[in-house]
């Protein structure tokens, strides 16, 4: 009887165990199905090669019984573009995303394959309801131009309208491409690029006449293309110098400081040929305001001359004066400017 009565209550037991479950699932269970879908393998496109027009298909699944609405497709990242922007989709429909990705880095140095990711985002109106869903894409990118190094740097100063040195750099190039073509950005510089052995290349770049005096900073766009003429890769090389023109004012800038209206104030200044030329000195006629003095001192030696300049602070509060000279040399005529403050109290 015993037996009998234990064996009953555990027949009911798993019988209210079963009707528990059936009722009511499991709280871990999910809440629901993605409104839309990809399948993980569409989001990674494996190791390719560098390209500035990578074409890749997104097949967009709707996993609903209902009509869904995606007013726009968008990415993270403006080296993505995608059609169609938008669509509607009916239930279990699919829509296929072109995804064209501009995976040719702008960087010039960098790992030969580097990590790519981008995230793709739908935003969709689920009857009235405004939601997002995002994928991240993933990929590996194989570089094609790797230069020798991260930037062409001209050490020292360059003279404005002399003839100016050439800065060298070699640089790889990684098939598919097979050839390499060197474009300067601007006018201030001039290139030069020769084939050495394998997919090799030696660049040489020149800053032009034209480059203005202060910093110079502008770029070489590099340029890989494969076999069949279209192109694989754009990276851009940047380049920097320092320009000066030959006759300089030392200093070129003098601040007095605070000093009492009324007073005279003097400070020495020197312009030097950076060139050893001998120039002459004369003040830019219709430049120069009322109250400031250049006296000149003589020349100390080859290509240098000494001035006192004078000024008076005759305004009370900030002030700020330009004395501008003009140097005759065989290279020609340069204005050099000083640049004079002081807070009149």
């Amino acid at each position: 009887m015993r037996h009998y009565l234990a064996n009953s209550l555990i027949f009911f037991a798993i019988l209210l165990t079963s009707f528990v479950v059936l009722t009511h699932p499991s709280t871990s269970a999910p809440k629901g199905l993605a409104i839309l879908d990809i399948t993980e393998s569409s989001l990674n496109f494996g190791e390719v090669d560098e390209t500035n027009d990578f074409i890749w298909h997104l097949p967009v699944i709707n996993r609903t019984e209902r009509q869904i609405n995606v007013s726009r497709f968008a990415s993270s990242c403006s080296c993505t573009s995608i059609a169609p922007v938008s669509c509607k989709l009916e239930p279990g429909g699919i829509v296929d995303l072109r995804l064209s990705l501009n995976l040719a880095s702008p960087i010039a140095l960098g790992p030969l394959v580097r990590d790519f990711e981008v995230r793709i985002t739908a935003q969709v109106d689920d009857g009235g309801k405004q939601k997002s869903v995002t994928w991240p894409l993933k990929g590996k990118i194989r570089k094609l131009i790797t230069p020798e190094g991260s930037l062409i740097s001209f050490s020292g100063t360059l003279i404005h309208g002399q003839s100016l040195k050439t800065e060298t750099m070699k640089i790889a190039l990684t098939p598919p491409a097979t050839r390499l073509v060197a474009i300067p950005e601007g006018d201030d510089l001039s290139v030069n690029l020769r084939s050495e052995l394998g997919q090799n290349y030696q660049l040489e770049v020149t800053p032009t006449s034209e480059a203005a005096e202060g910093i110079l900073k502008s770029n070489v766009i590099l340029e890989g293309f494969s076999r069949d003429g279209s192109l694989r890769s754009i990276i851009k090389l940047p380049v920097r110098a320092v320009v000066s023109n030959d006759i300089i004012a030392s200093p070129s800038s003098i601040a007095f400081g605070a000093v009492p209206v009324g007073s005279k104030l003097h400070a020495n200044v020197i312009l030097q040929s950076l060139l050893s030329h001998e120039f002459e000195v004369s003040l830019v006629e219709g430049k120069n305001e009322q109250g400031i003095e250049a006296v000149p001192q003589g020349k100390l030696s080859r290509g240098l001359a000494s001035f006192d300049i004078a000024i008076v602070a005759d305004k009370p509060g900030n002030n700020a004066r330009t004395l501008s000279f003009a140097a005759r040399s065989s290279s020609g005529v340069t204005e050099v400017s000083v640049h004079l403050s002081y807070f009149g109290k």
